[in-house]
Order: structure tokens, then C-alpha cells, then sequence
């Protein structure tokens, strides 16, 4: 098996157990502050990951990048992840996901018409490993 395939089950099961986690641990909070107790719970881990994984200590980017990143948290990490847990407590983790999930349908659509990408059968882009 692959080190690709074995990471992408790896990322199922993640992303298949985080509803119901939302769902246990925003049981009687608000969405905002489930969503903030998370993030400030996930911070520490996700650096100390990129400390030994990478082997920096802070991560050298431009001011593009660090735009990029300040938005991608603010869409992603703040807006998405909060109308989620917000979503979970109205409709149940089950019904949220599967709503949440069509997110690949908009992302298609989005890239075709921002980035110019093409929709259909495309040959792959390079990769590092190839």
C-alpha cells in the first residue's frame, strides 16, 4: 500500500470522526465558542507538528503568503468551522456532513472560473514525488 492511499484513509477516518466530536463537545456552548475553544486546543499541536516535521521554528513566508493564510483561516477556521458546529447542533453531525460535503461541487466551479482550471479529464499536475 502506498504512503498516498494510506494517508488518504488516515484523512477519511479524521474527517469522518471530527462531526461527531463536534457534536459531543459543542453540547451545551455556542457555536462561536465551540469553534474557539477547538482552535485554541488545535493551535499548540498543529505547530508543534510543524516544528519537527519541518525543523523551523517559524515558518519563512512573503506577505502574499501570509495574506493567503490570514484568509484561508478566516474562511476555513473561522467561518467554516463554525457554521458546521453551528449546522451539527441544528441538523446532527450525519446531516451537516453530508451537506457540508457538496463543498467539492462549489470548489470545482470556483476553481474553473478564479484559476481557469479545467473541469473533466485533465492530466494530472506534477507532483514533488514524481
Amino acid at each position: 500500500m502506498s504512503l498516498g492511499l494510506a494517508f488518504g484513509i488516515a484523512t477519511m477516518a479524521a474527517f469522518a470522526l471530527s462531526p461527531v466530536f463536534y457534536g459531543l463537545g459543542a453540547r451545551g456552548i455556542g457555536a462561536v465558542k465551540a469553534n474557539a475553544i477547538r482552535a485554541i486546543a488545535s493551535l499548540p499541536t498543529a505547530y508543534a507538528t510543524y516544528v519537527v516535521v519541518e525543523g523551523e521554528v517559524l515558518p519563512a513566508m512573503g506577505f502574499g503568503g501570509f495574506l493567503w493564510s490570514f484568509v484561508l483561516a478566516v474562511i476555513g477556521n473561522v467561518a467554516g468551522d463554525t457554521l458546521f458546529i453551528h449546522a451539527t447542533k441544528l441538523v446532527g453531525p450525519s446531516t451537516a456532513l453530508a451537506i457540508g460535503n457538496t463543498y467539492a461541487l462549489f470548489t470545482v466551479a470556483v476553481s474553473a472560473a478564479l484559476l481557469g482550471e479545467r473541469v473533466g479529464r485533465t492530466s494530472r499536475r506534477a507532483s514533488p514525488q514524481s
